[in-house]
């Protein structure tokens, strides 16, 4: 029986499933391909790694760019929100001379939150789960290498009684890392999938990897991600019980502006309770009592716009540890003040799923997260439309 050739318009429609769906699956599974430290040769020079996802971005990116997004681009507050972050700080930042790496790995961040946000609002939620249960095995297992090589030939004993007793020798446990700098932001990828994989897999496989990926935040000597991950639980609890959800978040929300611009009001609590000697709360008090004496010099542009991505340690002496910290000196009050709006869309315009997500982020961007976070903006997307898409199927 000979097969009859399908149309040019059914020809088309097949090539366009086709192309979606690798887009959907590039965008989704290189978000946490991140090998910051294999490097090689002119790439390491330019300031760049062999981390996938920048490759993708390149090619998958820039063809999503052209031949699917002028077409298909949804406009709701989020989008048009981040598209305008984009742009806002693509001009800005540009004058202010930050490493172009970082640069464009900030820009990376929020272009997949925009990508996937199109993406996952045109895909039934059957498929989702699927793709979203593939990248929850993957990111699970690349960690899990991860960690392997990270702590191998050193001795476990050694490293959690340094970090139950709080002698320094935990943080030689916390570099040697093929995908971040420094394990805190292994950390936080492993707290953001933590939500993705109790919405999406089953009973048996949620035991064993919500299990799994608890010893494996144990094994990155993160004290904070450690702190933050219990106090997320609790809190989640508390705000699915009550009725007035958005007070809780609200004071969570001023505790962080707090901690971030009256860094003096903390540093007495702590020394109250005898965390100052401690070495990583010190380098951190450190951090916040350095920036508001910056905040307190510098000029008026400075002040508005920042010293540009990446730049923090040239004035601080260190990185800028904490999220909001960084974004306060390096894009200015202009730039942590969209920051702050663009958190308080994600919570009034997300699901009970995604709440989580913005807990965790505010929890621990007091103490450390990273610049480049594709994957969570993946995360946050992924649960909205899976929740969303259970009700109402979107067609392609």
């Amino acid at each position: 029986m000979i097969r009859r050739r399908g149309t040019t318009s059914e020809n088309y429609r097949y090539s366009l499933e086709i192309a979606k769906s690798l887009y959907v699956y590039g965008f989704i599974l290189s978000s946490t391909l991140i090998l910051t430290n294999v490097k090689l040769g002119i790439i390491e020079e330019l300031g760049f790694n062999l981390s996938p996802i920048y490759f993708w971005f390149i090619t998958g990116g820039l063809l999503f760019t052209i031949a699917y997004l002028p077409s298909h681009i949804k406009v709701d507050v989020i989008t048009c929100f981040t598209f305008f972050i984009i742009i806002y700080f693509g001009l800005t930042q540009i004058f202010l001379h930050p490493p172009f790496s970082l640069y464009l790995i900030v820009i990376i961040s929020f272009y997949y939150m925009i990508a996937t946000r199109i993406l996952c609002s045109k895909t039934p939620s059957s498929k989702l789960r699927k793709i979203a249960i593939i990248f929850v095995y993957s990111s699970t297992i690349l960690v899990l290498i991860e960690t392997v090589i990270r702590i191998e030939g050193i001795s476990l004993i050694e490293g959690l009684s340094a970090l139950v007793l709080g002698d320094s020798l935990f943080y030689k446990f916390k570099t040697n890392s093929i995908m971040f700098p420094d394990s805190n932001y292994t950390a936080f990828l492993l707290l953001s999938i933590i939500p993705l994989s109790n919405a999406v897999l089953t009973k048996l496989s949620r035991l064993f990897f919500l299990s799994l990926q608890s010893v494996l935040i144990i094994m990155t000597f993160s004290r904070s991600a450690i702190v933050a991950f219990f106090l997320v639980v609790v809190l989640s609890l508390i705000m699915y019980k009550i009725k007035f959800k958005s007070i809780i978040f609200v004071f969570i929300f001023f505790f962080v502006v707090v901690l971030s611009i009256y860094p003096m009001l903390v540093n007495n609590v702590l020394y109250y309770f005898g965390f100052v000697n401690d070495a990583s709360f010190t380098v951190k008090m450190g951090t916040f009592l350095n920036a508001y004496k910056f905040h307190e010099k510098t000029d008026f542009i400075n002040f508005l716009t920042g010293i540009g991505f990446g730049n923090s340690p040239e004035y601080l002496s260190i990185g800028g540890h904490s999220f909001f910290i960084t974004y306060l000196i390096e894009t200015g009050i202009l730039g942590v003040t969209l920051m702050y709006i663009y958190i308080t869309l994600l919570y009034t315009n997300g699901s009970k799923n995604t709440l989580y997500l913005i807990l965790l982020l505010l929890i621990t961007g007091a103490s450390f997260v990273s610049h480049f976070i594709p994957y969570f903006f993946v995360i946050y997307n992924l649960l909205y439309y899976i929740e969303k898409n259970d009700k109402t199927v979107v067609a392609y």
